[in-house]
């Protein structure tokens, strides 16, 4: 599906970021991507929080300035609750790049409607073999 996003190919927009936290899961192909449309985006891994349980993530997310979380964890919306969180939560139905790539402009809709504390869900239906 196609939302009329119009996806740019030259690095960032300047001023200040919005931060955005990839967790383990998600595919590094896609941070090119969010990157190209203004984003800072950063992983769980270089912070070196790949192990911490969902809750601590959130936390040190909200220490350390990210405004939203993408994730391919569909069961940290039914574990926390998420309205105790100021970060937005993308949650991805999928973890194959072949099958996200399909979906970018879908992904960054999700960003940028993210609010903080709500989960925000981006479909992504396989496509047939």
């Amino acid at each position: 599906m196609y939302l009329g996003l119009h996806i740019e190919e030259s690095e960032g927009t300047g001023g200040d970021k919005m931060k955005i936290l990839f967790d383990v899961g998600v595919p590094h192909q896609l941070r090119r991507i969010i990157m190209k449309q203004g984003y800072s985006v950063e992983t769980s891994q270089y912070h070196g929080w790949t192990l911490r349980d969902n809750g601590d993530l959130l936390d040190l997310a909200e220490q350390n300035g990210f405004q939203i979380l993408i994730t391919t964890d569909q069961s940290m919306e039914h574990e926390l609750n998420l309205a105790k969180w100021k970060v937005g939560i993308v949650v991805l139905a999928d973890t194959k790049w072949d099958n996200i790539k399909l979906h970018v402009a879908d992904i960054v809709r999700a960003v940028e409607i993210s609010q903080p504390g709500i989960a925000t869900w981006v479909k992504i239906p396989t496509p047939p073999s």
